[in-house]
Parts: structure tokens; sequence; C-alpha cells
């Protein structure tokens, strides 16, 4: 089962196990992630597009890889065993992704905070107390994701901040 993820650069040729994850796509860019099992052995895994985010849930053994061009999903228990999400099946270009510290996996798009249960398909909208757009993750503290963005129309820059536990956002 696979326990840690990390964006990396390229290994070298042979001197681990390597898997492709691709899809069709008119990109020449890679993303490169290393891949840890509970026996600590190392592979990498390579992603169509260039890349963003990496996230591993060991709650839902769901590890998220989301490049320029596609979302991937991979089962941590069969590592070959994967979803690749297009923007289409997304409903709009995710462009961040982050784990809670309880594993719940949480991706965002332009105006939308999404959380995920065991698998995509239980996406599920997470309500705000404004209209976002541009939304940035910032990092956890303790339970809480904190997360910038600006009020929609206003162009205000606004600090919101997530709590995994409620799974509500709110002011700060």
């Amino acid at each position: 089962m696979l326990i840690t993820s990390t964006i990396t650069e390229q290994p070298l040729a042979g001197q681990y196990k390597e898997m492709t994850y691709d899809a069709p796509s008119l990109s020449y860019e890679w993303t490169w992630v290393k891949f840890e099992d509970e026996n600590y052995n190392e592979n990498y895994g390579q992603f169509r597009g260039s890349p963003k985010k990496v996230a591993l849930s060991l709650k839902h053994a769901k590890c998220y890889v989301l490049t320029s061009d596609y979302l991937y999903e991979i089962d941590c228990q069969d590592p070959s065993n994967y979803k690749v999400r297009d923007y289409w099946d997304c409903g709009s270009v995710i462009t961040n992704l982050t784990v809670s510290p309880n594993g719940d996996i949480i991706l965002a798009d332009d105006y939308t905070i999404f959380a995920i249960g065991h698998s995509f398909d239980e996406k599920t909208t997470l309500e705000s107390p404004i209209p976002m757009d541009l939304i940035e993750f910032q990092q956890w503290d303790n339970q809480r994701l904190h997360i910038s963005c600006f009020e929609f129309l206003t162009d205000i820059k606004v600090e919101l901040k997530l709590d995994a536990i409620t799974m509500t956002i709110s002011k700060k």
C-alpha cells in the first residue's frame, strides 16, 4: 500500500520501478511523483501534464495527482488501478488540492471548494459565506485550512478558513 507521495524530478532510468499513468493529450510535459509503500520501497509514477499538486489519503486509500491536463485518482492498495479525470469529468478546471489532517481530500476550482469521500464520484460542494474567485489553499493549522481568495465581482482579497471537522468555511 502506498503511504507517501511527492512531486519530484524524473529519476535515473532503471534505478527505480516506474509506471506511466498516461491519458490522451497533446501535452509533451510530464509530472513525476515518487511513491513509498509501507515497506519503504520507492517507485515512481509518470503523469501527463505539468506538475501542480499531489495529495494522498490513507483514510480513503486514494492518491490524487493534479497536473495541468488531468486529475488522476490512484488506488493506494493497487497503484495500477487508477482513473483519469479530465476537466469535463470534473465539471470545472481543478486548480488546488490538499488532504486534511483527518484524511479527507479537498480540492477547488477558481470558484468552489469540494470535499471528496471514498472516491471522486462522492464529491460534495462546500458552502462559502461569500462568492469566491481565484481560490488558493495556504496552509493547515491543526484542523483548519487557511484559504485566500477574492470576493467574486468586488476583487477584494479575503482570508477564509475551512474547519476540517465540520467541513464549514468561514471568514477569518
